[in-house]
């Protein structure tokens, strides 16, 4: 299916948020640099890459800079995805022993004071509605 929409005011946004983000918050502007070297490179970056509409545009290495180098599109799944995986408490090793040990029965209370967290979020672990892509 061809997409006709007119992208450029999106894009036009995305650039206009980055750079307000970059220049107003002190976290953010001390780790990030919007490398493109304006909204033309930016735009025509976004031309070539942008595959389709409902993708996103992320940076490949999360504490890199905005540049073509560390920009590509994702889907909304996909981006959910590859930020929940960044921003995980646990480790795949970790997932699988709290797993393991909770199936050798070791109850969600204790795995939950071993691991510093709530028998909650060791329920979700090893219920599987958490961490779905670890074994």
């Amino acid at each position: 299916m061809e997409y006709t929409h007119e992208w450029n005011p999106l894009w036009r946004t995305k650039w206009d948020n980055i750079n307000k983000r970059v220049a107003f918050d002190p976290y953010y502007r001390d780790r990030i640099e919007n490398e493109f070297s304006g909204y033309e490179e930016f735009y025509q970056f976004c031309l070539e890459h942008y595959p389709s509409s409902g993708c996103v545009i992320d940076r490949i290495n999360p504490s890199g800079n905005y540049s073509p180098e560390n920009c590509q599109f994702l889907t909304v799944p996909e981006h959910r995805i590859k930020t929940a995986i960044e921003r995980r408490m646990f480790s795949s090793d970790q997932i699988m022993d709290i797993r393991n040990q909770y199936d050798n029965g070791v109850s969600a209370i204790n795995l939950s004071e071993r691991f510093g967290c709530t028998p909650r979020h060791i329920h979700n672990i090893v219920n599987r509605s958490q961490y779905k892509d670890i074994p």
